[in-house]
């Protein structure tokens, strides 16, 4: 099931609250608002991907316990915390390091490096 196939496409649109889209089972963020002005929670689905998530997140983002192996298609700003825990991560690609204030990566392969590498980043 993909975003828009549930609440309509709202590519571009600046959305000027929080937006809860989590339990859906949805395979896509496709449709998904371009800015959310408050957090952006997508956790517990079935993504494979973060394409088509908001481009640009005032609050936090959770996409938790999914089914992502990366972060391609993440938010380029997130002004809150970055939960991507539950996950099936095996690269960092796509996290927007310069903005996020904490990166949650517990659950995924990739906790041991980012506890050693960038303990600032995580929770």
């Amino acid at each position: 099931m993909k975003f828009k196939d549930i609440y309509g496409d709202l590519s571009g649109a600046v959305y000027k609250g929080s937006f809860d889209c989590s339990n859906n089972n949805l395979t896509s963020l496709e449709g998904a608002p371009e800015v959310v002005r408050g957090y952006f929670r997508c956790a517990n689905n079935n993504l494979t991907s973060l394409e088509g998530a908001p481009e640009v997140v005032k609050g936090n983002f959770d996409c938790s316990n999914n089914n992502l192996t990366s972060l391609e298609g993440a938010p380029g700003e997130v002004g809150g915390d970055f939960n991507c825990t539950n996950n099936n991560l095996t690269s960092l690609e796509g996290l927007p390091f310069q903005e996020v204030n904490r990166t949650d990566f517990s659950d995924s392969a990739l906790n041991e490096y980012m506890n050693a590498k960038y303990p600032h980043y995580l929770i």
